[in-house]
């Protein structure tokens, strides 16, 4: 049981890690984000770099573009039968993005390729609970830095049609402290969990202008990815009676991570105006997305021990997740040409079934609204800011691997601030 606790723990922050399960929401582009994260069928600005690079084609000239999107978030857990109940503690996380795109050729003979590369933190987090929460043999501390860098090549087949090709590679690092029931003592124990971890895939795009600055139609498909962590380290703080069951050890471990597809399309309300420029970034318009994450690939997961930990050298775990869906509606106004609002709503999907929610992964349902604005400073400077707030819906689960029985409710808040400098 130990084991499998601790096993848990470190499977389940992967997980929450790579593909932003539970109330983590990944931030990129703050215009994207007050658009809830509807970028699949807009161009915009670089970060179309990481929601389709077909649709980065379509950008003119070279542009940067620097974010920070700071993230903090509740969860609160009760058990019912027992009256207990408990909470995370304050914290926040400073996830960054920061993207440079380029169409080749000049601005009298433009090349049809536009090259790109992002370095991002997609998913990173710190959740705390306190040492003596009724969680604690589950979780106490967790954090996660993860940095992306993401090069890009786009081709215009015509002004209407881009198709793109992204290579993605990860790094990762993430520790985790738990406390250990040992044998029958009143007081318990603590390990700490550390490993780190490289993984690489692709994401390739389609944008097409079906009805000429009046309709757009994208299509991006993100691979799946394999996270190798090699001589991870479990360190363990046990009375000298359970050592010999408890050594410090290293683990291995590789993980086979869902694949995602989004579909959008969007509607310009002032396409037939001269003044719309080809990146639709001065555009009224009405954006809708949908996006599944193919989750039901992630089934089981096998763990090896350097040396054995309570008399195992390994363990197979079934997961049986399911694949989770995002469905986003969104919307932008140019109030003047130095001025840009924008808002949006989405719903998002739970991953993890019953049998697998734990704190590390607080996952349900979720309800997220978004806003953003644009202040063109210059004419070549753009200020960005985002609000996002989402809740998740109040969801019972019974972890019997875990013996874990609670139900679960969060909500998450992240603003955000950028740049955007075009020449």
């Amino acid at each position: 049981m130990i084991r499998r606790i601790i096993l848990l723990s470190v499977l389940c922050c992967l997980g929450y890690s790579v593909y932003g399960s539970g109330f983590q929401i990944s931030l990129q582009g703050q215009p994207q984000i007050g658009l809830a994260h509807a970028g699949t069928g807009i161009t915009l600005n670089a970060a179309s770099l990481f929601y389709n690079p077909g649709a980065m084609g379509m950008l003119k000239g070279k542009q940067l573009m620097l974010g920070l999107h700071p993230i903090t978030g509740k969860a609160r857990f009760v058990q019912e039968a027992t009256g207990l109940s408990g909470q995370n503690e304050f914290g926040i996380s400073y996830p960054f993005s920061a993207y440079y795109t380029q169409r080749l050729g000049s601005a009298a003979n433009p090349s049809p390729f536009t090259i790109g590369i992002g370095i991002y933190t997609p998913f990173g987090s710190q959740i705390t609970y306190p040492n003596d929460w009724m969680g604690k043999y589950l979780v106490q501390s967790a954090s996660l830095t993860t940095v992306f860098a993401q090069p890009t090549i786009s081709y215009n087949v015509n002004d209407r049609l881009g198709v793109g090709l992204s290579f993605v590679v990860g790094w990762g690092n993430f520790n985790i402290r738990r406390a250990v029931p040992i044998f029958d003592e009143q007081t318990f124990s603590n390990a700490n969990l550390q490993a780190q971890g490289m993984g690489v895939g692709f994401t390739t795009g389609i944008y097409v202008e079906p009805w000429d600055n009046k309709l757009a139609v994208g299509v991006t498909y993100k691979s799946s990815a394999r996270v190798k962590l090699k001589n991870g380290t479990a360190d363990f703080t046990v009375p000298a009676t359970a050592e010999p069951l408890f050594p410090d050890t290293n683990f291995d471990l590789n993980v086979g991570l869902p694949d995602a597809v989004s579909l959008a399309t969007t509607y310009f309300f002032n396409g037939n105006q001269n003044h719309i420029l080809p990146d639709k970034s001065n555009a009224h318009f009405i954006t809708a997305e949908v996006e599944r994450v193919g989750w039901i690939v992630f089934k089981d997961l096998n763990f090896a021990y350097a040396q054995p930990v309570a008399g195992a050298t390994g363990m197979k775990l079934i997961r049986n997740y399911q694949n989770a869906y995002r469905f986003s509606l969104a919307g932008q106004y140019a109030v003047t040409p130095r001025f840009t609002l924008r808002a949006g709503i989405y719903y998002d999907l739970n991953a993890a079934p019953d049998c697998c929610v734990t704190p590390e992964v607080p996952d349900g349902k979720r309800v997220v609204g978004t806003t953003g604005a644009s202040f063109k400073l210059l004419s070549n400077l753009l200020l960005d800011m985002s609000f996002l707030y989402g809740r998740s819906l109040k969801r019972s689960f019974n972890n019997e691997q875990n013996n874990f029985q609670a139900t679960f409710k969060g909500y998450v808040i992240s603003p955000g601030i950028g740049i955007q400098y075009k020449f």
